[in-house]
């Protein structure tokens, strides 16, 4: 998922509630200029475990 800075806030806030429901941040990495105002992103990739 592509976030922007509001929803990095959200997530990582929501990180402990996450991890409790089994999603897992496994990967991260910086997108530059992705929005089309030239905005960067935080693209994060999340497992989630369903059992």
């Amino acid at each position: 998922m592509h976030l922007r800075e509001g929803s990095q806030r959200f997530m990582d806030t929501h990180n402990a509630d996450f991890e409790r429901m089994d999603v897992k941040m496994i990967e991260e990495a910086l997108v530059s200029e992705y929005f089309e105002n030239g905005e960067d992103s935080l693209y994060r990739v999340y497992e989630v475990r369903a059992d």
